[in-house]
């Protein structure tokens, strides 16, 4: 099964996305800068707060470039101090691993650049 996004909000400077989805799911596309309403090839978005609720042992990693997320269990990332933002890039993808059941995310990017 591959990852399931639902626009929540999608403006010209925030983008919301619920996500849901499996285990063993490799580079599934969370965001693209493009899609953001007036986004263009140069627009960047950053990662500024993730709630996360995820089933089963496994770990679910999102990446933005080189840079990697690696998150597990339940929580929320983000507006806390060292994790304000994470990534600053045009895609945003997510791996899971074989022990992932399911996970839901509900994910708020913010534009960097509106280029």
């Amino acid at each position: 099964m591959a990852i399931s996004n639902v626009k929540v909000v999608n403006t010209a400077s925030k983008y919301i996305v619920k996500s849901k989805g499996i285990g063993s799911e490799t580079n599934q596309v969370l965001v693209n800068a493009n899609d953001l309403t007036g986004g263009t090839n140069k627009s960047l978005v950053s990662l500024i707060e993730c709630y996360y609720l995820i089933e089963g042992t496994g770990i679910l990693t999102i990446s933005a470039g080189d840079e990697t997320l690696p998150l597990d269990g339940k929580g929320k990332y983000g507006l806390r101090p060292g994790q304000l933002k994470f990534g600053n890039d045009k895609i945003f993808k997510l791996t899971t691993d074989s022990n992932v059941r399911n996970y839901l995310l509900v994910t708020e990017f913010r534009r960097e650049s509106n280029g």
